[in-house]
């Protein structure tokens, strides 16, 4: 096959002794990059293409480096050493679960915004839902980030991709009378008082799992949120009954280490609950004592799941539906409060949030009776001139 014309500004094109052929050209920041490939006009062509970036003004990037070994150090690096545990073991799984087999192999410098763009439909393709899709778009932009920023890649191509929208669902909080019914079925369970601090302050159930006798104090009728205990998946190729473990961790946010002030009711129930712990403690054969609130009947501390299943069994027992989640009473918290007036800024520090206008656009719902009332004040005022 003829060599391809040259034109100024190709380079100069030799034939190595491996075989290969290799193009140098010179960039305006004064770098020499070389280029290789099996023909002499494969080499041409791809010099031809940095050298219109480059008189583009477009960044010139070059390195070998394949996607999976990028992702691995940058989760080792930068995610395991900056962010939560809970946030990295997620990441990872993501990374290690989706991302390695079918994107691991490229070039990070050849990673196309049409390779991620056909990557990412064929996972909406294969039935995983749009949240999904969405946080792996997300996380391998945040990677790609990081990569721009260190000059490993010219740009980021998952900023161009389009995602699924999520179709977001309509959240009912529990009304004061549903609350007060699922309230009444647990009575008898040794964990009421877990229950009545989640509807009473809408702890996250992370951060009711986490809570600490050293955090509350009944004497001054407050409690503190410092940490959360959760159940994070590791090793998803481990056996079963290893592929996770109860990671103690920060709050969510520095917003979300917090202290509430607690109405008497909620004191007699922890006073009560206390109480029945000392009485396990004294039981127990080989009680571990971790200072949690709430514990399982040998001082360890309980898994989200049981306590989400209890609730649902409650749920079946007052005829509510199963759809509502144990985190809906989060909804239920601050609604009550909003309900009763309480000011929304004392909601936001409640709940644990930085931003009034995210807790009420998210977290504060209308009850029907809060409904009824407003229309019974629209009645009196023009009532009679309708």
């Amino acid at each position: 096959m003829p060599r391809p014309k040259r034109m100024n500004g190709d380079g100069s094109v030799r034939k190595r002794p491996d075989g290969r052929y290799e193009a140098r050209v010179l960039l305006h920041d004064g770098r020499r990059i070389s280029v290789y490939g099996k023909t002499a006009r494969e080499v041409t062509r791809e010099i031809r293409d940095i050298k219109s970036k480059d008189d583009a003004g477009q960044p010139i990037v070059r390195n070998e480096e394949k996607i999976g070994t990028f992702l691995e150090t940058w989760l080792q690096n930068e995610i395991k050493r900056r962010r939560r545990a809970k946030t990295y073991a997620s990441y990872a799984q993501m990374v290690r679960s989706h991302m390695l087999r079918e994107l691991g192999a490229v070039k990070l410098t050849e990673l196309t915004a049409k390779r991620v763009q056909v990557w990412l439909d064929a996972k909406e393709d294969s039935g995983l839902s749009a949240r999904t899709v969405r946080y792996m778009r997300d996380i391998l932009r945040s990677a790609l980030s990081y990569a721009w920023r260190n000059e490993m890649v010219a740009e980021n191509v998952a900023k161009k991709v389009i995602v699924p929208e999520l179709v977001k669902k309509e959240v009912v909080p529990l009304t004061p009378a549903e609350a007060m019914s699922l309230l009444g079925v647990l009575r008898d369970n040794r964990l009421l008082a877990f229950y009545s601090v989640a509807i009473a302050l809408g702890l996250r159930p992370a951060e009711g799992v986490g809570l600490r006798w050293s955090d509350v104090d009944l004497e001054k009728r407050r409690l503190a949120v410092r940490q959360t205990i959760q159940r994070v998946r590791t090793n998803p190729e481990a056996p079963r009954g290893q592929r996770s473990k109860q990671l103690v961790d920060e709050t969510k946010s520095e917003a979300g280490s917090r202290v509430i002030d607690l109405p008497d009711s909620l004191v007699t129930r922890l006073r009560t609950h206390k109480a029945l712990q000392s009485k396990e403690r004294m039981a127990a054969k080989g009680w571990q004592d971790y200072g949690l609130v709430f514990t399982t009947a040998i001082g360890t501390p309980i898994e989200q799941r049981r306590v989400v299943r209890m609730f649902k069994e409650a749920l079946t027992a007052v005829g509510l539906p199963l759809t509502i989640r144990l985190y809906d009473c989060r909804h239920t918290a601050a609604s009550l409060l909003y309900a009763q007036g309480v000011p929304e800024l004392q909601i936001t520090a409640i709940l644990g949030h930085t931003d009034p206008a995210f807790t009420r656009r998210t977290y504060t719902h209308l009850f029907p009776e809060m409904r009824r009332s407003a229309a019974e004040s629209i009645e009196a005022v023009v009532g009679k001139a309708l």
